[in-house]
């Protein structure tokens, strides 16, 4: 993808997918030029589209500007392994990649230490342990979320009540995603595109792949090998152990 010309934008945690103008020291705070010229000229044209152009213009005009089939593949991915922090997450984790000969983004994922249940606030902990065997949502302190006592305003799985703070007032159209802000992107795409019926298809196919075609198991595996033996002083047989079966649970 990255063999060609272009620029590569990521998205920052203080920021949003929202139009904010056409003066880009207004997106200082909302997005990063990580490679090609510093130019968000691109990046402020897709945005004002995404979020100002009328229902029928979006949906007869995204094709044009968007890699399609690649974003419902990266939406039914970030479904598939359960990422809390994807492009609707509250860190918008995402890159949005420009193509200069097609004049079209392509969103790339960032960003998964949420996956798999993990969620923020869930029990706390320290990095480098694990979750309990079998318990998807485990933190990385050896012991499962305490869903009887979530910290404040927090179940483990919903923000707190009104959402997570956000970069700027505005979020583009659409409800708030999965973790507390709306992405106009996503929102109009499921809603003008047929989304949803692109990434449920896309998911169907990467569960056959990974899952059901036993890709996903076996770098299970590896992972869990790798750690082992090259590691083994950094984390027990125990926790390593746990760890693998949670994952499994997911994969199962």
């Amino acid at each position: 993808m990255f063999a060609v010309d272009g620029l590569l934008y990521k998205a920052d945690a203080n920021g949003d997918y929202s139009y904010r103008g056409t003066d880009p020291s207004a997106y200082a705070d909302a997005f990063d030029v990580e490679a090609g010229d510093d130019d968000l000229g691109p990046l402020i044209s897709f945005l004002d589209f995404v979020n100002n152009s009328s229902d029928a213009d979006f949906a007869s005009g995204l094709a044009a500007r968007l890699n399609v089939a690649a974003f419902a593949t990266y939406l039914a991915f970030e479904e598939l392994i359960d990422n809390f922090d994807d492009i609707d997450g509250p860190g918008s984790n995402s890159y949005l990649w420009w193509e200069r000969g097609a004049g079209a983004m392509t969103v790339v994922a960032w960003d998964h230490n949420l996956a798999f249940g993990l969620r923020p606030g869930a029990g706390g902990g320290q990095p480098g342990a694990a979750g309990a065997a079998g318990q998807p949502g485990a933190v990385p302190n050896g012991a499962p979320p305490d869903l009887a006592n979530p910290p404040a305003g927090f179940d483990g799985a919903r923000p707190p009540a009104g959402g997570l703070p956000q970069g700027v007032p505005g979020q583009g159209v659409g409800a708030a995603g999965k973790g507390g802000r709306a992405n106009a992107l996503v929102s109009r795409f499921n809603s003008l595109a047929d989304g949803t019926a692109k990434v449920a298809t896309a998911k169907a196919a990467l569960k056959a792949q990974l899952i059901s075609g036993g890709v996903a198991g076996e770098a299970l595996r590896r992972r869990v090998d790798l750690i082992r033996t090259k590691a083994a002083d950094l984390i027990s047989t125990e926790v390593l152990t746990g760890e693998q079966q949670a994952v499994a649970t997911y994969l199962a």
